[in-house]
């Protein structure tokens, strides 16, 4: 995992992180490729009092699934 960028503003934290990985095991009807994968996240915080109060998330899974050859570019 990469972090790509991470700030802070008022109460709200973000991160941009990038997974790679070798997709070795098959799971879910998904053959493995036995490639190199890579999936991108955005991270979103809602910060109250020092605690994380919300998160959202958001993966490239269609970039994901194009590399595993699930659905076509």
């Amino acid at each position: 995992m990469t972090i790509d960028d991470a700030f802070a503003v008022w109460a709200k934290a973000m991160a941009r992180l990038i997974f790679r990985g070798t997709h070795l095991n098959g799971s879910q009807g998904i053959r493995p490729i036995d490639r190199e994968v890579t999936c991108t996240d955005i991270l979103i915080y809602q910060v109250m009092n020092g605690q994380f109060t919300e998160r959202w998330h958001n993966y490239d899974m269609q970039w994901l699934t194009q590399q595993l050859g699930v659905i076509k570019a």
